[in-house]
């Protein structure tokens, strides 16, 4: 798949595994990038930028 494909908001809770409110809510809070606007009531987000907002998640720490 092309890193600039765009995807909707059912793939892109999948690819980040965040739920669509989790996502509305780090986008309100500007913690989630951004969608655009592909149509009167539509949006979707470049899949290389889920992308590097996976990246540039902190790596939890994990004891035991």
């Amino acid at each position: 798949m092309p890193d600039d494909e765009l995807v909707r908001m059912p793939e892109a809770s999948r690819i980040t595994a965040r739920s669509p409110r989790a996502i509305r809510s780090g986008v309100a809070r500007g913690e989630f990038p951004a969608p655009l606007k592909i149509g009167a009531r539509a949006i979707a987000w470049p899949r290389s930028e889920l992308q590097a907002w996976i990246a540039s998640r902190p790596r939890a720490e994990i004891h035991g």
